[in-house]
C-alpha cells in the first residue's frame, strides 16, 4: 500500500501496544529529550544520503533532526491520540522494526483512506438507518446521499459506523476520502508550486482511477453556506466547485454528505440523490421498529428506572449528544436513576461548541422564520397551523407566507411535523434542543427591547414583545402556563433586575411602558399582557 495519498496517520489501539513493546525492547526512552536515539535513527532513515553530514552535526553536540522529526512528534506517535505526518509515522515504525500498515490498522482492510475520519466510538441503535444506507449504496448504486438533521443527532457517528462495515466486509470501493471543515482539499492534496494542478484536478484524477467513497462531513460549514447566496471564495469556492462537479458529472464514485440542513441548489438536478433525515433516538417507523434497539444506549450509559421511565427518558432526550450530558449527571448525582429528569423540570446546559453550531444555523434564518420559532418555543407543545396563524397575527404574516416559512424550517430540520390524530390538523413542534435555544434567544432579545424601552421612556412599536404572548392564554393546560412563566417571564425579569439593580426602578419602568401601550388598543394587547405578567411576577 502506498503512502502517496495518505497525508496523516496514527496507531490503532493494537498498534499502540506494539509500539510500546518495540520501544522497550530497544531500551529507548518515551521522552526523546532524555535520549534522542529514536530521533537520530528516524532522521537517518528519512535522509540516508546525508548520513555523514548529520553525524558531523551530532558530533558537535547539535540537536538537529529531519524536518518531520522532533521529540514532540515522537511522543504523539506513541500516544496515538492524534495523527502525525505519514512520512514521520512510517519512519518511526521502520526504526522500531514494525510494518506501518499493521500499526495503523490498515493491513486488515480492503479500503485505502485519505483524510481524517473520526475514531470509532460506542454506537447503539440506528439499525434502520444502517440498513437504508446499505440499500442506497449497494443495491441502488446512488452516487449522492445526503444525511441531515439537527446538530448532535449523530450523523457523523452513523456514517463512521457504516463506513467501518464497508471497510471490512465489502469490495464495493477501492478507497475512501473523508473531508471535513478542518481537513479539506489544500491539506489533503497540497500543490508544490503555483503552476501545479489545483487540488480539485488532483482529486478527480484519483477518482478516475478507482471507485471511491467520498464523505463530506458537515458540508454546510465547509461551504460557509449563506442563505440565498452562491458566492464563494478560496477554499469555499473549491468546495462548491467540487460538489458541483461531483453532482453533475458522470462517475462511479459515491458521495455522502452530512449536515445540519437538507442540501439545496446544485443537488436538485441530480436524479440519483438520496435524502435521509436522521431523527432522534426512540422514534417509531411504520416499516421498522427500533425503539428497543435504541434503548441499549441507556444501559450502556448506566441509567436505571422502570420500563416506563426509561422510555420517557429516551423520548425526551433523543438527541444522543444531549442524552450523554444528562446521563453523566444522572450517574453522578442519582446513581443512574432517571426519575428526576423525566418531569421536564430539569434544564440542561448546551456546551460552547454545540451552542456555536446552533448559532450558525440561527444566523441564516430570516426574521419571520425566527418569529415562528419563537412562537413554537413559547407554546412548549405541538400546535396547529391555525394556532400558529393566531400567534403571529400581529406580525402581518399571511397564511401563504406562513406555509413558506414552515416549509423552509421543516426542510432545515428545525421544525418537526407530526401527522394529525383523528383527522384533525397537522401539528408542528420544536425538538428539545431547538426549543431550549430558541427560548434563550427570545429571552435575550425581549430583555434588550424592554430595557431599551425603559431607558428611552418610549416604545418603538416594532418590538418583539408586542407581537408575541409570553404566556399563551388560549392553552387549557395550566402546567404549560406555569412553565412559560418560569422559563420565559422569570428570566426576562431577572435580566432587567440585573441591569437596573433594584425592583422599584424596574416596576416604575414597566408601569410607564404599560401606560404607553394602553394608548394603542389591540395592537398593543400582547405587549400589555407581557408587561403585566412581568409586574405580577415582580410582586411574587
Amino acid at each position: 500500500m502506498s503512502l502517496r495519498n495518505i497525508p496523516t496517520l496514527k496507531a490503532s489501539p493494537r498498534g499502540k501496544e506494539k509500539i510500546q513493546a518495540a520501544r522497550k525492547a530497544r531500551g529507548w526512552k518515551y521522552n526523546a529529550e532524555e535520549d534522542d536515539t529514536p530521533l537520530r535513527e528516524a532522521t537517518l532513515w528519512l535522509q540516508p544520503q546525508r548520513k555523514q553530514w548529520w553525524e558531523e552535526q551530532w558530533g558537535k553536540g547539535e540537536q538537529l533532526y529531519a524536518d518531520l522529526v522532533s521529540a514532540a512528534t515522537w511522543k504523539r506517535f506513541q500516544r496515538a491520540e492524534e495523527r502525525i505526518k505519514a512520512d514521520a509515522f512510517e519512519a518511526f515504525c521502520e526504526i522500531l522494526g514494525l510494518a506501518w500498515e499493521a500499526i495503523a490498522g490498515l493491513d486488515d482492510t480492503k479500503l485505502s483512506v485519505i483524510g481524517d475520519p473520526p475514531d470509532l466510538c460506542a454506537f447503539y441503535g440506528r439499525a434502520w438507518y444502517l440498513k437504508k444506507l446499505d440499500s442506497y449504496v449497494v443495491q441502488e448504486h446512488a452516487r449522492l446521499i445526503a444525511i441531515y438533521g439537527e446538530p448532535g443527532i449523530g450523523k457523523t457517528s452513523l456514517i463512521r459506523q457504516w463506513v467501518e462495515k464497508i471497510r471490512t466486509e465489502s469490495s464495493e470501493f477501492a478507497g475512501m476520502i473523508w473531508l471535513t471543515p478542518f481537513s479539506f482539499l489544500p491539506d489533503l492534496f497540497p500543490t508544490e508550486t503555483h503552476f501545479s494542478p489545483e487540488p480539485i484536478s488532483v482529486l478527480f484524477e484519483l477518482l478516475k482511477k478507482q471507485k471511491n467513497l467520498i464523505v463530506l462531513d458537515r458540508w454546510t460549514e465547509i461551504l460557509g453556506v449563506e442563505k440565498h447566496s452562491v458566492e464563494y471564495s478560496g477554499e469555499k469556492y473549491d468546495a462548491a466547485k467540487l460538489l458541483q462537479k461531483l453532482a453533475q458529472q458522470e462517475h462511479t464514485n459515491c458521495l455522502i454528505l452530512s449536515g445540519d440542513e437538507k442540501p439545496i441548489g446544485v443537488f436538485n438536478s441530480v436524479s440519483s440523490i438520496r435524502l435521509m433525515r436522521l431523527e432522534e433516538l426512540g422514534k417509531f417507523r411504520s416499516d421498522f421498529c427500533e425503539f428497543d434497539d435504541d434503548k441499549k444506549i441507556l444501559e450502556a450509559e448506566g441509567l436505571q428506572g422502570s420500563e416506563g421511565e426509561l422510555s420517557a427518558f429516551l423520548t425526551r432526550y433523543g438527541n444522543p449528544s444531549i442524552l450523554k450530558v444528562i446521563a453523566a449527571r444522572a450517574r453522578v448525582v442519582f446513581g443512574g436513576s432517571v426519575t428526576k429528569f423525566i418531569s421536564g423540570q430539569y434544564s440542561f446546559i448546551l456546551d460552547a461548541n454545540f451552542h456555536q453550531r446552533l448559532e450558525r444555523v440561527w444566523s441564516r434564518l430570516s426574521k419571520d422564520e425566527r418569529k415562528v420559532m419563537y412562537c413554537l418555543a413559547i407554546r412548549r407543545e405541538s400546535c396547529s397551523f391555525t394556532q400558529l396563524e393566531e400567534a403571529i397575527a400581529n406580525f402581518g404574516i399571511r397564511s401563504d407566507g406562513l406555509i413558506e416559512i414552515l416549509y423552509s424550517l421543516i426542510e432545515q430540520s428545525l421544525v418537526e411535523c407530526d401527522e394529525p390524530i383523528d383527522h384533525k390538523e397537522y401539528l408542528y413542534s420544536l425538538s428539545l434542543v431547538w426549543q431550549k435555544f430558541s427560548t434563550k434567544q427570545l429571552i435575550q432579545e425581549s430583555s434588550e427591547e424592554i430595557f431599551r424601552a425603559i431607558k428611552n421612556g418610549k416604545v418603538q412599536h416594532t418590538e418583539l414583545f408586542l407581537g408575541l404572548a409570553f404566556v399563551t392564554l388560549d392553552s387549557q393546560d395550566e402546567q404549560i402556563k406555569i412553565e412559560q412563566t418560569r422559563r420565559i417571564v422569570a428570566p426576562i425579569l431577572n435580566d432587567l433586575m440585573s441591569q437596573l439593580q433594584d425592583s422599584a426602578t424596574v416596576r416604575e419602568g414597566l408601569e410607564k411602558i404599560l401606560a404607553s401601550l394602553h394608548q394603542y388598543g389591540s395592537i398593543g394587547n400582547f405587549g400589555i399582557q407581557n408587561i403585566e405578567a412581568l409586574v405580577s411576577k415582580l410582586t411574587t
